[in-house]
């Protein structure tokens, strides 16, 4: 038993490695990206099989345990696109209650930030501000600027993201200003780092909070800064979300440049395999073809988008069913 086990432990560690080594690569850019999601994608079997094993001996094997609170570092960007919000959030508690087991608080800050990220995307933002302010009172007593700056961001974007789903208008500006606080703030903290990654993806937060503002000029300048530094890096996941900020900012004055951009983007998103970016491509595709009376593409784009945004972000589902239901609407009493 104890052979068995220890190679387990060994198989378990190999995979971790590698999903970290993969991570890394991701981070690198250009044609690092396709190569790192290529590693994780020809061995996601043997990951799945590390992860199932670790989660259940975690409350068997110390040594497994440990692992598990691991996780959250070890993928973070690649997990993401890779798995559901409930899958994230499985293992998200999973690694939390071994990072406390254990006392390894920057473990600890990684897996409440993942939580915070996938119940964001899910829609449940109180439950994810919720987790993301632990975060940040956690990381604030350590020495790692670049995790504060991190959850920052990420509470930032629960804050805006809360902003969109409540009806109170008071309650809406006050969101969107805690939003502005949380990515000023951690604007300084990546400038300060020359953390060019966080910096662009300040400048696309801030472009959608400039852009919900309807300051759309400086919305346009905050994706083109994102862009210039994404197509500097090779960043492919932040030069998918500039160019599709930058299409939502021309939709109603250049069309046909928002479509080019459009069409630019889901080439990306589908390279890297991110779903939520494709999902977003072709609904916001299909808002511009509805503006210009193509009912029918509009439609059709929009329900391609659903079944993505269901799998990965329950939260701009809700948006997309509300949009095909009106335009269903539309369609009938014109029918009629």
């Amino acid at each position: 038993m104890a052979a068995l086990l220890q190679a387990h432990l060994r198989h378990a560690r190999h995979y971790l490695a590698l999903l970290r080594r993969a991570e890394e690569l991701f981070e690198h850019g250009g044609a690092a990206v396709p190569q790192a999601l290529a590693l994780v994608d020809a061995e996601w079997l043997n990951l799945e099989s590390a992860y199932d094993w670790l989660a259940a001996q975690a409350d068997k094997d110390e040594a497994a345990a440990q692992m598990c609170g691991d996780l959250p570092n070890a993928g973070p960007t690649i997990l993401h696109l890779r798995l559901r919000p409930d899958e994230i959030i499985r293992r998200a508690e999973l690694a939390l209650r071994a990072a406390r087991r254990f006392g390894r608080k920057v473990s600890e800050g990684a897996a409440l930030v993942s939580l915070g990220r996938a119940y964001t995307n899910q829609g449940q933002t109180d439950r994810a501000i919720q987790y993301l302010e632990e975060a940040l009172a956690l990381t604030r007593t350590q020495p790692h600027p670049k995790n504060v700056c991190g959850v920052l961001l990420n509470l930032g974007i629960a804050h805006y993201a809360a902003s969109e789903f409540t009806r109170d208008e008071a309650a809406a500006r006050e969101y969107l200003q805690r939003a502005t606080s949380c990515f000023a703030e951690a604007k300084e903290i990546a400038h300060a780092l020359n953390d060019r990654k966080r910096e662009a993806l300040l400048l696309g937060s801030l472009g959608n909070l400039y852009q919900r503002q309807n300051q759309l000029d400086w919305a346009d300048k905050a994706y083109r800064e994102q862009l210039a530094i994404a197509q500097e890096r090779g960043d492919r996941r932040n030069e998918s979300n500039a160019l599709l900020g930058l299409a939502n900012v021309l939709r109603r004055i250049q069309p046909e440049a928002a479509a080019a951009l459009y069409q630019q983007q889901l080439g990306i998103a589908r390279e890297l395999g991110d779903l939520h970016a494709e999902a977003a491509a072709l609904f916001n595709r299909g808002l511009l073809l509805y503006d210009l009376g193509q009912e029918e593409e509009a439609i059709a784009l929009a329900r391609a988008a659903l079944p993505l945004f269901e799998r990965v972000s329950p939260k701009d589902a809700v948006k997309v069913r509300r949009a095909l239901a009106e335009w269903q609407s539309a369609q009938d009493t014109l029918n009629i």
